[in-house]
């Protein structure tokens, strides 16, 4: 018998409403990093695919280069920093990934909007790894961060730099964890808000989440530059302020808080993969947070399995399951919309109702589950 726990956290199904803001006012700055992750996928052999993901402020005048170069290197094989060049995916790159109503447009389309708007910016390349080493750094510094940022030190004069670790000497043929959810959370001033980066392991190894100080600087070796925080109410456990304090589960990444003033903030989130008991890969996630008032009377809400409390359930392999998840909204007018970041393979999640939804998870788990 298989029992999986917190099935909310596999499933991170999301339950989202069109936010309205309220009281602001566009900017334009030249700084244009809002958030960045480094994953990769093995290719076969020693050859690994890189994917560099960005999210760009569409105030910003900045034009995104075509190619950029990535930092690597190895300490316990004495190897110094290297870089190879990742390209632009014309076909990936310059959305629009705001998360507002279709109807708006943000600052991507009308530089006059009072929606803040993001696009997404994919890069990718190859690298050969010719050497067995445990702890190769792979890293990129993006020059700046964006000018809005008032939780750190010069926000609009600072790098943001991620990077990611690959240990491929008990781990030849690792993927790293990915992301499913965009890094770009716009939350209501007042009311309690949750995310998570949805991340999942191609492989099927053990992640473990943590909160880090976001990087800064070169990302050469050693790359150790961190932000300084402008307050000391802000650290990595609290990039932004809350009432009550924020607070983050280890176990499945997800950060939940209540903001109390009108923050925009970066947070990093390091997600470590382990395979029996040993560490074989690393990504970290810088994020921007943006805290907004908002005309919406709180968050939508769902139920437990079956609409009932509860997030976990026992199953058999082999033994086929259906769960019923319902949402709801103290919002009068306002259409949810539902979906799963398909983080559990050979399974479905079909959605239907309106103006809020009820999504039906269905899997028949494999012998070896």
């Amino acid at each position: 018998m298989k029992v999986l726990k917190r099935w909310y956290s596999f499933i991170k199904i999301a339950v989202v409403v069109a936010i309205v803001f309220v009281g602001m006012t566009a900017q334009s700055f030249a700084t244009h990093a809002m958030g960045a992750d480094i994953t990769y996928k093995c290719l076969g052999g020693n050859t690994w695919e890189f994917t560099y993901s960005f999210y760009y402020d569409c105030s910003s005048s900045y034009p995104m280069p075509q190619t950029i170069p990535i930092s690597y290197y190895s300490t316990s094989c004495n190897f110094d920093t290297m870089t190879f060049n990742v390209t632009l995916d014309a076909t990936l790159s310059n959305i629009e990934v705001t998360p507002i109503c279709p109807s708006l447009q943000s600052t991507c389309t009308d530089p006059n909007s009072i929606y803040p708007g993001v696009k997404q910016f994919i890069y990718k390349g190859d690298i050969t790894l010719n050497q067995h080493c445990t702890d190769w750094i792979f890293a990129y510094a993006m020059n700046a961060r964006n000018g809005n940022i008032n939780t750190i030190n010069g926000s609009g004069n600072e790098k943001l730099t991620v990077f990611a670790m690959l240990n491929n000497t008990i781990a030849p043929g690792n993927n790293s964890s990915v992301f499913s959810s965009l890094p770009v959370p716009y939350i209501c001033l007042g009311q309690n808000y949750c995310y998570n980066n949805g991340a999942m392991d191609p492989d099927g190894d053990s992640l473990v989440y943590s909160l880090m100080v976001p990087l800064t600087g070169s990302s050469g070796a050693p790359f150790s530059s961190t932000v300084t925080y402008s307050s000391i109410s802000y650290n990595a456990n609290n990039p932004v302020s809350s009432s009550p304090a924020a607070t983050f589960d280890a176990t499945n990444g997800t950060f939940c808080m209540t903001p109390s003033a009108m923050d925009v903030g970066v947070m990093a989130i390091l997600v470590q993969e382990y395979r029996h008991g040993v560490l074989i890969g690393e990504v970290e996630r810088d994020i921007q947070i943006n805290i907004i008032n908002c005309n919406n009377n709180g968050n939508p809400t769902m139920t437990g399995f079956n609409g009932g409390p509860n997030y976990t359930d026992t199953i058999c392999p082999q033994t086929p399951v259906t769960l019923q998840i319902f949402s709801g909204d103290p919002n009068a007018n306002v259409i949810d919309t539902m979906w799963w970041d398909a983080g559990i393979p050979g399974a479905t999640f079909t959605v239907a109702g309106s103006p809020h939804p009820t999504g039906t998870f269905t899997w028949t788990p494999p012998a070896n589950a």
